[in-house]
C-alpha cells in the first residue's frame, strides 16, 4: 500500500486545472495562429493594392487621357470634315483652331504614351506571365504613337491645302477616316492590354482572399475538432474516475448491507489528479473499514458461537436450543410439516465420573456427540441440555422416522468401543409434535419417554404419542 502511495507522490501531477488550462494553451496557440497568418496574409495583399497603387493606377489613368485626346482628336477631325464638305464657307479662323487642337491633342497623346513608357521602365516584372504583359502594353503604347503621328501628318496635310483654298484629294480624305479608324482601333488594343494587367493584381489579391478565407477556416475546424477531442478526454477522464468512485462506494454499501467482507484490489493505479487524490483516500478508508468489517465479523462469530455451543462437546447449548425449539414450532404451524425431538442421557455416566475420573468422563461426552453427529442428517441438530443429558432436533421428520434414527444412534453408541471405558450406552426417548403442543409438553413427553426407557432397564429407545 506504501508502495502505491509513494508511486502516487512521486509522479507528475496532472491535475484537473492542468488539464483544463493545457486545453486552454493550446486553444490560445491556435488563435495565435489564426491572428499571425492574418496578419501575414493581409500584409501580402496590402502589398499587391500597393503595388497596385504604384503601377497599375498610374497606367489606368494613362489610357483614360488616350482615350479623352483621342475623343478630342475625332472631334477636331469631324470638324474639319464638315468644313471640307462647305468648301464656300472656309473659315480661316475655323481652320486655325483646328491646327492649334491637333497640335495640343497630338502634344498630349504623346505626353502620356511617354509617361506610360515611363512607367514601364521603371517597374520590372520577372515573373514571365507579366513580364509578357508588360510587352503587350509597350508595343501597345509604341503603335499608338505610330498611328497618332500618321493620323496627326495627314490632318496637317488637310489643313494646309485647306489654308491654300486647295480642295482636298477624296482619296486624302478616305485616307484620314482609315487613319482614324486604325488609330481607335489601336487605342481600344491599349486599353485592353492595360485592363489584363492590371485585372492580374486583382486576382492575386482574390486568391490571397481565397487562400486566407481557407486556411482560417482549417484553422478554425482544427481548432474546434481538437477542443472537442481534448474535452472529451478531460471529461471522460473525470467521468471515469467520478464512476470508478461510485463504483467502490456501491460495493461499500452492499457489502455493509449483506454483511460480506470487501477488500479492494492493492494494485490499483490512481490518477494524478484531484479525483485520484480522492479514490486513494476512499481506498485507504475502505481498506480500514474493511478491516474493521473482518475484525468485527470475526468477533461477532466467535461471540455467537460460544452463546450458542457447548465448549466441551461443541453440540449447541440450551439457549439455542430453547431458540430453535420455539422456531421450530412456528414453522410447524405455518408450514404443517412433522417435527420429532430425540432426548437422550448416557447411561450410568455419574459411575464412570466416580470410576475414571472427569476428564475421562468429558472425553466420553466429546465422543457420544461425535458419533451422533456422524449418525444425524444436515436438517437436525444436537443440543446440550445440561450433564450428560442431550435432545436432538428432527425437522420433517414423522415418529416412525425419528424412532429408526434414535435405534441407529443408539446402536453406534453401544458398538463403539471407547478408550478408557469398555462400553458406553444410552437411553432415548422420542415423540413427535402435535398441533396442539406447546413447547413445554412437547418437551415434557418426550422428558417422560426417556424416563420409560431408563425404567425399563436402559440402553434402549421408547417413543410416547400423548403425555
Amino acid at each position: 500500500m506504501s508502495k502505491i502511495i509513494n508511486n502516487h507522490n512521486s509522479r507528475f501531477r496532472w491535475t484537473i486545472l492542468r488539464k483544463i488550462g493545457g486545453l486552454s494553451s493550446i486553444l490560445i496557440l491556435i488563435v495565435w495562429g489564426i491572428i499571425i497568418y492574418s496578419i501575414i496574409a493581409l500584409k501580402h495583399i496590402r502589398d499587391d493594392l500597393q503595388e497596385i497603387a504604384k503601377l497599375d493606377v498610374p497606367l489606368t489613368d494613362v489610357y483614360n487621357k488616350i482615350e479623352s485626346n483621342q475623343l478630342e482628336l475625332q472631334i477636331a477631325m469631324n470638324e474639319l470634315l464638315w468644313l471640307n464638305k462647305n468648301i464656300n464657307n472656309l473659315s480661316t479662323k475655323k481652320n486655325i483652331e483646328i491646327k492649334q487642337k491637333l497640335k495640343s491633342t497630338k502634344g498630349h497623346i504623346d505626353k502620356q504614351i511617354n509617361q506610360g513608357t515611363g512607367l514601364l521602365l521603371s517597374h520590372r516584372e520577372d515573373h514571365p506571365e507579366f513580364k509578357a504583359k508588360f510587352q503587350k502594353i509597350n508595343s501597345a503604347l509604341i503603335t499608338v504613337q505610330k498611328e497618332s503621328h500618321t493620323l496627326h501628318s495627314i490632318i496637317l496635310e488637310i489643313t494646309n491645302a485647306i489654308d491654300a483654298n486647295n480642295y482636298p484629294e477624296a482619296d486624302i480624305i478616305e485616307e484620314m477616316i482609315a487613319k482614324n479608324a486604325k488609330f481607335d482601333s489601336e487605342v481600344i488594343n491599349l486599353v485592353k492590354a492595360v485592363k489584363e494587367f492590371t485585372s492580374r493584381r486583382l486576382e492575386v489579391v482574390e486568391k490571397h482572399e481565397h487562400t486566407f478565407l481557407m486556411i482560417n477556416i482549417f484553422l478554425g475546424i482544427i481548432a474546434l475538432l481538437l477542443s472537442i477531442f481534448l474535452s472529451l478526454i478531460i471529461n471522460g477522464n473525470i467521468q471515469n474516475n467520478i464512476f470508478r468512485l461510485s463504483q467502490k462506494m456501491s460495493e461499500v454499501r452492499k457489502a455493509i448491507t449483506e454483511k460480506n467482507l470487501f477488500i479492494p484490489a492493492s494494485n490499483r493505479t490512481f490518477s494524478s489528479d484531484e479525483i485520484g487524490d480522492l479514490e486513494l483516500e476512499i481506498y485507504k478508508t475502505i481498506k480500514i473499514f474493511s478491516k474493521e468489517i473482518h475484525q468485527r465479523e470475526r468477533l461477532s462469530h466467535y461471540l455467537k458461537k460460544i452463546a450458542t455451543t457447548d465448549q466441551l462437546t461443541g453440540a449447541f447449548n440450551r439457549f439455542k436450543w430453547e431458540e430453535m425449539l420455539r422456531f421450530e414450532i412456528l414453522r410447524v404451524d405455518r408450514n404443517k410439516y412433522s417435527l420429532s425431538v430425540l432426548v437422550f442421557d448416557i447411561d450410568f455416566f455419574k459411575k464412570v465420573n466416580d470410576t475414571y475420573g472427569h476428564d475421562v468422563g468429558d472425553f466420553v461426552l466429546i465422543e457420544v456427540v461425535k458419533i451422533v453427529k456422524q449418525q444425524i442428517r444436515v436438517t437436525d441438530s444436537i443440543y446440550r441440555l445440561g450433564g450428560e443429558e442431550f435432545a436432538i432436533l428432527a425437522p420433517y421428520t414423522s415418529s416412525e422416522d425419528a424412532l429408526t434414527l434414535a435405534e441407529r444412534i443408539r446402536k453406534s453408541i453401544e458398538s463403539h468401543i471407547f478408550e478408557y471405558v469398555t462400553q458406553v450406552t444410552i437411553s432415548i426417548g422420542v415423540t413427535q409434535f402435535k398441533v396442539t403442543d406447546n413447547p413445554k409438553q412437547f418437551l415434557k413427553r418426550a422428558d417422560l419417554a426417556l424416563y420409560k426407557s431408563k425404567e425399563r432397564g436402559r440402553n434402549q429407545v421408547n417413543i410416547l404419542f400423548d403425555s
